[in-house]
Formats: C-alpha cells, structure tokens, sequence
C-alpha cells in the first residue's frame, strides 16, 4: 500500500461554516477528516493549523508535519516616483490603506470598513482600497459601504493581475488583513517583503506568521483596528514596523517549504 500525505491549508470550514456554498462545505467536512486519518503523515502551514487539525480530528500531532508557505521575490520595495506613480493611478495622488483578498465574511470586511469609518471619523486622511473578488456576504458588504459617510473613498477594484497587484502592495500606507481566521496569511508576507506596514488579528495563524512586526488587533474590535490604523499615518512607528518585517520575512521562503515538504514525504516512507 502507497502511503499517502494529504496536505490540508486549514480546516476554517469546521468554524466558519456559513462562509461556505452549502455543497463545499459538506464535502470538505466529510473528506477532509477522512483524508487526515488515512495519511500516513498530515502536513499543514502553521503551527496553529496543526493544533486545530489534530484537535478537531482526534490525530496525534506527532504525526502532522508544519511546511509554511513561501513568499514570492517579486514583491519589493517601491522607490518614491514608483509609490507616486501608484497614488496617482488609484487614489488621485492621496495615501491609502490596502486589503488584498477575497470577499467574504471570514475576511472581516464589514469590520475594517467600520473601522475605517472610525478612523476618519478621528481625523485619518487615507483612503481604503480592497483588492479581491466579492464572494459570500457581498450584501453584507453593500450595505455596509452603502451607509459608509466615507464611501467616497472607499474603492474596491475587484481581483486584480499580478502586474498590479504588486506595485500597488508597495505602495499602501499599511495592508489592513484582520480576518477572523487564517490558516496562515501570505498577503502578510507579500507586504513586509514591500516594505508596507502591516496591521492584522492577534488570533489563529496570523501572529504566527507577523510575530512582532504588526500591529495586532481583535478582529471583532473595529475601535482598535481604527486605532493602528490612525497609528500607520506616524512615519516613525511606520518605519519601525517596516524594519522588523524586513527580519520576519527572513524567516519564510519557498526553497523553505520545498526542504520541509520533502523531509515530509521522506517520513511517510520511513520504517516501510
């Protein structure tokens, strides 16, 4: 018999269940724990999903194996004409906070537009763009923005090409990802490795992969992402968080994730 490695990203559809088509969402959790106790090994992208995993699906942790994700090299710093040529293409010139990821409630995306609501309310100048393709919840969303006094600047331009998504990274006052849950979070990485300043949730994978260098809030506290946001306007606090996301994203590579893999596929035919 061939042992098998099923590599699970995160099991989110066992906690977030209503941000999931009815159809998807069942045959995850019925193959998924089927998967997990029939391989010989389990990987999986951080420690965090490791836990759940195995908490939720009853397996020895021993027996699961944490490969993080990589980061790609084509994310980097922008010089200032690049991050002025961006302004100009997306907000007429003016700064801007950045959400890059789908649409759907488990990103939290009514949160951060509450709070980006309270952080102008207090003064914050920069505008909101959300990068990513409207998925469950788009209502929710609509309404939300609809009654948005800041709607104006608020400017959701849909899933976007490689090509811009990444000058646009480089460019942003700060990413805002403060989902309610992750199994990791690579759109952390792809902003410290831009030089952008990241704020995101203190729960699931996210502070695993962020360590200290971001600003971390409670996703269900839109006050106190209103607040590091508010924060991400000071250049000296900014250019600190950019400096430790420099050294974090050390930490992560994809050359990484192939060593860790391949030590995992070599353990499922260990003693065989």
């Amino acid at each position: 018999k061939t042992p098998a490695l099923p590599v699970i990203h995160d099991i989110n559809f066992e906690h977030q269940n209503h941000n999931l088509d009815p159809v998807s969402g069942a045959y995850m959790r019925y193959f998924f724990p089927r998967f997990a106790r029939c391989g010989k090994r389990v990987a999986t992208v951080s420690e965090f999903s490791k836990k759940d995993i195995a908490a939720c699906y009853a397996i020895d942790t021993a027996k699961i194996d944490v490969v993080y994700n990589g980061v790609s090299d084509k994310f980097k710093a922008l010089d200032p004409q690049n991050i002025k040529t961006q302004k100009e293409r997306w907000t007429n010139g003016a700064n801007y906070l950045l959400f890059v990821g789908s649409l759907n409630p488990r990103k939290n995306i009514t949160g951060m537009l509450e709070a980006y609501q309270m952080y102008r309310s207090q003064g914050g100048e920069a505008k909101f763009i959300l990068a990513g393709a409207h998925m469950l919840g788009a209502k929710e969303i609509e309404k939300q923005h609809s009654q948005n006094p800041f709607r104006d600047d608020i400017i959701f331009t849909g899933r976007l090409a490689e090509e811009d998504l990444i000058p646009l990274v480089g460019a942003a006052q700060a990413l805002c990802f403060v989902s309610h849950f992750e199994g990791f979070g690579i759109p952390i990485l792809e902003a410290f490795k831009s030089d952008c300043p990241v704020i995101t949730a203190n729960d699931t994978a996210m502070p695993e992969v962020a360590g200290d260098a971001a600003w971390l809030c409670d996703s269900k506290n839109s006050a106190e992402i209103a607040q590091a946001m508010l924060e991400s306007e000071k250049e000296e606090i900014r250019q600190d968080y950019i400096k430790k996301g420099r050294a974090q994203v050390q930490k992560f590579s994809w050359e990484q994730s192939a060593e860790m893999m391949w030590t995992s596929i070599k353990k499922c035919f260990a003693n065989d």
